[in-house]
C-alpha cells in the first residue's frame, strides 16, 4: 500500500482534518482506501476521493453513531411502511381490478 501525503485538491489533508485517518491507495486491490489506527475504515473505489467521501466519513465517526443509528431506523421504519402500504395495494388491486 502506498501513503497518500499530498494531491491536488488536498483530500488526504482533509480527511486527516476529520480525525485519526490516512489515505491510501492499495496496489493489490487497485482502490483508495481510508484507515485509522484501528484498521480500515472506507474502501473507497479506484478513483480518487472527494468530498463526498470526506462527507461520508464526518457522518459515520463514532461521535456521531447514536445520531446516525435513530436516520437509520427512522429510514427502515418508513421503508417498512411503504412495503405494507404496496401490499395492500397490490392486495387490492387483485382483488377488486386495477
Amino acid at each position: 500500500m502506498r501513503k497518500i501525503k499530498k494531491d491536488l485538491f488536498d483530500v488526504a489533508k482533509r480527511i486527516k482534518e476529520v480525525g485519526d485517518y490516512t489515505l491510501f491507495f492499495n496496489e493489490q486491490k487497485l482502490r483508495y482506501e481510508i484507515h485509522s489506527r484501528y484498521g480500515l475504515e472506507l474502501a473507497l473505489a479506484d478513483t480518487p476521493p472527494t468530498g463526498e467521501d470526506i462527507f461520508k466519513l464526518r457522518r459515520t465517526r463514532r461521535e456521531n453513531i447514536e445520531r446516525l443509528l435513530e436516520e437509520l431506523e427512522r429510514e427502515n421504519i418508513k421503508a417498512e411502511k411503504q412495503r405494507a402500504e404496496n401490499v395492500v395495494r397490490k392486495a387490492q388491486e387483485a382483488y377488486f381490478g386495477s
